[in-house]
């Protein structure tokens, strides 16, 4: 039987005559495999574009003022925020007439910033309000990305850093106040363990951003059950932990200028010989 199957004559019998018919009817025409990969084509130029679409939504939408908080919703309360939101105006102007460097008056205006938004916010009503409250977060992040300049002026690849990272405030406010914040956080605990006056501020500062965080955290859970005024807590607390924050950038200041404990990288230059003069900073 096998060696009937493979007979020449088997190659040209009808039944296989029959079943390349079959193959060719059921086989795509180059038409219509032409076709095909079009269609193929066109598909993945969809895809490609729906992705880039959806790509574009998503910025807008962090781009676009969203929503607005219900903390201002009886007139008392607003008027509260209002009031409990100028103090970091006056802060920030108080730190643009003490401190000396480029740096630290950028950090002051970036204060004074939170400062006049967070008030305009709670002051206004309608569409202006949805801006304001987008202005607000991108004010906060600036405000923390000054600050941490002013801290990290000496080191370039930080100041670097802290510029490139500006261009990202519109899409990642609260990651890069995050990250801001914790720079500085370490950067105050480091200088803590060298100084006295540094430690004694960094203790304060611990114990009002602490309480600063449970207030905003506990916010929403609050107004739930009727209890009005957190928000409010939360501006004077966070006024106060910028405040003591000053310490850290006057000890900054002070470590510049050949001042402070020789812990410190460029006042140690200073005082060995190898450094910048005295009162200029390494660039």
């Amino acid at each position: 039987m096998a060696l009937a199957l493979e007979a020449p004559g088997f190659l040209h019998s009808p039944a296989r005559e029959l079943q390349q018919r079959l193959t060719s009817l059921w086989a795509p025409s180059p038409q219509e495999s032409m076709a095909e990969l079009r269609r193929e084509a066109l598909s993945g130029r969809e895809v490609l574009v729906q992705r880039v679409a959806a790509a574009a939504v998503g910025v807008g939408g962090m781009l676009r003022p969203r929503g607005e908080a219900g903390n201002d919703d009886l007139l008392a309360e607003r008027l509260v925020n209002v009031a409990t939101s100028l103090p970091f105006l006056g802060l920030g102007l108080h730190m643009h007439r003490s401190r000396h460097s480029a740096e630290a008056k950028q950090y002051a205006a970036a204060i004074m910033a939170v400062g006049v938004v967070a008030t305009a916010y709670h002051a206004s009503s309608g569409r202006l309000r949805s801006v304001l409250r987008k202005a607000d977060y991108w004010t906060i992040t600036v405000a923390g990305a000054a600050l941490s300049k002013a801290v990290h002026r000496d080191r370039r690849w930080a100041r670097r850093a802290i510029g490139t990272s500006m261009l990202a405030v519109p899409f990642f406010p609260f990651h890069l106040s995050a990250a801001h914040t914790l720079a500085t956080q370490a950067e105050f605990a480091r200088c803590a363990r060298h100084s006295a006056p540094v430690r004694r501020a960094f203790r304060l500062h611990a114990a009002t951003a602490s309480a600063a965080i449970a207030a905003f955290a506990l916010e929403d859970r609050l107004a739930e059950r009727g209890v009005r005024g957190a928000h409010a807590v939360w501006h004077v607390l966070s006024c106060a932990s910028v405040a003591t924050l000053g310490a850290l950038v006057e000890h900054k200041e002070g470590l510049r200028r050949g001042e402070g404990s020789p812990h410190d990288s460029v006042a140690s230059l200073d005082r060995l010989g190898g450094g910048s003069p005295k009162g200029k900073a390494l660039d």
